[in-house]
C-alpha cells in the first residue's frame, strides 16, 4: 500500500486519467491531481461550491456543483456547461452527460470544448446516477415523491437512450 495524498479534508470523488489520479477534496471545494507513482499533488480548480460529482478524460475535467462545469487540459479557468444542478456526471469522447437533481428536469449533454447544453431526455424525478458506453447513456431515477416527501416504493427506474 502506498499513500499518494494525505491530510485531506473529506476526500470524496476519485478517477484515473492516464498517469494521474484525480480527486475531490470536498470540504475545501477543490479538485486535485497526483501522479499514480506518487509525487506532489497539484490543485486543478477551486470551485467555491460543494462538488457532487467529477469525471475526467484525456486531461479534461468536468464536475457538478451548483451547475455543471468543465476545465480543459490546457486551460486555467473553468467554464460553465450548464447552470442546471447535477449529482452525477460522466465524460466520454469529449462529451459530458449529467442528470438534473433539484430541478427534476432531465438528462443533458454538452461538448466540453464548447456549445450549448442539449436536453436529451426529460425526467420528472431526480437522477441519482449516470453512465455510458459506446452507444447509450444509462441513468437511474430515484423515484417519485409522495405527498409527505418520502420516496414512493417501487417508483425508481433505470433507463437508457442513444448517445
Amino acid at each position: 500500500m502506498r499513500t499518494l495524498v494525505d491530510h485531506l479534508d473529506f476526500a470524496s470523488q476519485i478517477a484515473v486519467d492516464g498517469n494521474d489520479v484525480v480527486f475531490v477534496e470536498r470540504r475545501k471545494q477543490r479538485i486535485g491531481r497526483v501522479p499514480k507513482v506518487a509525487g506532489p499533488a497539484t490543485w486543478i480548480v477551486s470551485t467555491g461550491n460543494t462538488l457532487e460529482a467529477m469525471a475526467v478524460e484525456h486531461g479534461d475535467v468536468v464536475w457538478c456543483s451548483l451547475g455543471t462545469h468543465s476545465l480543459l487540459l490546457h486551460e486555467t479557468d473553468s467554464g460553465a456547461l450548464s447552470f442546471d444542478d447535477g449529482v452525477d456526471i460522466v465524460l466520454r469522447d469529449g462529451v459530458a452527460y449529467w442528470g438534473t437533481w433539484m430541478t427534476h428536469d432531465g438528462v443533458y449533454r454538452a461538448h466540453v470544448e464548447g456549445g450549448p447544453a442539449q436536453k436529451m431526455c426529460p425526467s420528472s424525478t431526480r437522477i441519482a446516477a449516470i453512465t455510458t458506453d459506446e452507444k447509450y447513456v444509462y441513468w437511474a431515477e430515484r423515484g417519485a415523491m409522495s405527498p409527505d416527501g418520502l420516496l414512493l416504493a417501487g417508483s425508481g427506474r433505470v433507463l437508457r437512450a442513444p448517445r
